[in-house]
């Protein structure tokens, strides 16, 4: 996706001033080509080969309903609770991403509901607190003051080991966390430029990402739920995550 506005900030300031005598208003903006030069097209793709952003890998991890053994009335029982089953497959994402990748630390997950960023992180069967131990989980959202959400952020920034923040939307913009390695899409994004700037939310390079002296490369995990048991095949379950527009976007696929 080019970005066909200038390299600067997205917002274009513009300073006013009086009116002159022929009754004309003076306005400086960032689209004046001559104070800022000409605009530019920068893909991500460049950007990466420029060496000004990391390079993304897409991980599209597959759970069946066999392996999650999803019930008759369509729900993954634990402990007598009922658990939704894709919830079930974020769960169990994120926990092998971090079992595979002990050098990353740091999540972002996305969700379209309040609360599901709060379910995700609880302690319920249905959240990772549930299933980990020592991790620090955290969910932002609007209905939270400026203060609690601040509070919430400077806690995930801060935690040395592995952290997990949950959000529905808020974040997927201007949020600036170096040490982010990590996302998982818990709702599909079906807005190019949102998918394009919530990837872009792990992309910031930073030396403590190197390892041994090679760039650890940030992840976004997409999880994709296959009723192989009705017959589904795999295609078609990758079709009905509706996660084809934010692959397109990235461009940096790898299934396992």
């Amino acid at each position: 996706v080019a970005n066909r506005r200038p390299r600067m900030t997205q917002s274009t300031p513009a300073t006013w001033r009086p009116v002159s005598a022929a009754g004309e208003i003076a306005v400086v903006s960032m689209h004046d080509e001559e104070l800022f030069g000409k605009k530019t097209v920068l893909t991500d793709y460049e950007a990466e080969r420029r060496g000004l952003i990391a390079r993304v890998d897409l991980h599209y991890p597959v759970f069946t309903d066999t392996e999650l053994n999803i019930e008759d009335g369509g729900h993954v029982m634990v402990d007598g609770v009922r658990v939704q089953p894709y919830r079930m497959a974020c769960i169990d994402a994120t926990i092998k991403n971090f079992e595979d990748h002990p050098h990353h630390r740091k999540m972002l997950a996305r969700f379209h509901r309040q609360n599901a960023t709060e379910s995700f992180v609880g302690n319920s069967p249905n959240g990772l607190g549930y299933y980990t131990d020592g991790w620090k989980l955290l969910y932002v959202h609007s209905g939270l003051t400026p203060n609690q959400r601040a509070r919430r952020l400077k806690e995930f920034e801060e935690y040395e080991g592995i952290a997990v923040l949950a959000s529905c939307g808020i974040l997927d913009r201007c949020y600036d966390c170096v040490s982010l390695d990590t996302y998982l899409v818990g709702d599909p994004i079906h807005s190019a430029s949102v998918g394009l700037q919530f990837n872009g939310r792990v992309t910031r390079r930073d030396p403590d990402k190197i390892i041994k002296g090679k760039e650890i490369n940030p992840i976004g995990i997409l999880p994709i739920l296959q009723y192989e048991g009705q017959g589904e095949t795999l295609n078609e379950a990758v079709k009905r995550s509706q996660f084809e527009k934010l692959k397109n976007v990235v461009q940096q696929t790898k299934f396992f």
